[in-house]
């Protein structure tokens, strides 16, 4: 009877056990399973969800760009004068009180933390759209997106719609590496801007010179294209040496950058080996620009209007830029 009762038991215990093993079978699958739906759904859910966080970013930074552009225009209209030609735009407006300390003026995709002359990643002009009067900013870190432009009465709208030409795709590399507005020129290695169409040029500076913005236009030069490029320089008045750019390319460049009481455009000569555009700080009351090798030149004067232009090829010219004045020298 025991034997029975024991065989009986052992024929229970064994029918529990692969009950046991297919119950785990059944919950191993179905976990493969569910990991399997997961990872699907992940995948189609990554676009959606890195269109949203672009488009958090976007918003953030249009309200960003608002709140400057209002402030730009409250200062304009107290003063008569934009403030970004002077020096940093956020900076500025902040300093005399036009937007709080505390307000993160920072776009969300700005990633050079280490600051720079048109300070926290709005960019006081843009190669395609600075004049001496229009009180521009652009985000520089919205590029791939459209990059986004806020002018003086707080209109903010994407650049692409601003600019009547169209933006030819362009590569900006150091080392192999990509550059972001506000990067520190030097000497010893080129920053390279190459464009979809294989035209490149190479741009070096020193003691203080910087990379702003460069974009490429097709239809310039007659149809065979000109690359344009916004550089800065340190306007820091305890600089000491003179600031160098240098740009070299078989394409026209046009160079543009704003100084302390100037707005400079500069188209190079091809046919020269380099194209300079040198500024010294404390040569004069205001400083000196030196413009060497060129094919035009436009300076303008931002607090009296005074305009100064060459059309013809030349070799060199300097310029002293003073608070009342701008004299060739």
């Amino acid at each position: 009877m025991k034997s029975n009762e024991t065989l009986a038991s052992a024929r229970t215990t064994h029918v529990r056990v692969a009950e046991r093993k297919r119950c785990f079978t059944f919950s191993f699958a179905e976990a493969v399973l569910s990991i399997g739906v997961i990872s699907i759904l992940s995948v189609m859910l990554m676009p959606a969800l890195n269109e949203a966080r672009t488009a958090s970013h976007r918003s953030t930074c249009e309200f960003n760009l608002f709140a400057i552009g209002m402030a730009l225009k409250a200062y304009a209209d107290d003063h008569d004068i934009y403030p970004f030609a002077a020096e940093p735009v956020v900076s500025t407006l902040r300093h005399a009180g036009y937007l709080k300390s505390a307000d993160d003026i920072r776009c969300p995709m700005d990633v050079n933390r280490e600051g720079n002359t048109y300070s926290n990643g709005y960019l006081g002009g843009h190669p395609m759209t600075i004049r001496p009067a229009d009180p521009l900013l652009v985000c520089g870190w919205h590029a791939r997106i459209g990059s986004l432009a806020v002018f003086a009465d707080a209109r903010v709208t994407a650049l692409s719609q601003v600019v009547d030409d169209d933006v030819v795709p362009i590569s900006i590399t150091h080392a192999n590496n990509s550059v972001q507005p506000g990067f520190l020129l030097n000497d010893s290695e080129a920053v390279i801007i190459t464009s979809s169409d294989g035209n490149e040029a190479t741009l070096y500076g020193n003691n203080g010179a910087y990379f702003i913005a460069a974009s490429y236009d097709p239809f310039e030069n007659s149809g065979y294209g000109q690359f344009q490029i916004v550089i800065g320089y340190d306007l820091d008045p305890q600089t000491n040496s003179q600031q160098e750019c240098e740009v070299s390319s078989a394409q026209p460049v046009r160079l543009v950058t704003s100084l302390s009481y100037c707005n400079i455009e500069v188209v190079s000569n091809p046919a020269k080996n380099s194209t300079e555009l040198d500024w010294n700080p404390n040569d004069g009351f205001g400083g000196s620009i030196d413009i060497e090798y060129f094919h035009s030149y436009r300076l303008s004067h931002t607090l009296n209007g005074q305009v100064a232009e060459n059309q013809t090829q030349t070799g060199e010219v300097t310029y002293q830029i003073s608070e009342s004045a701008l004299t060739e020298l």
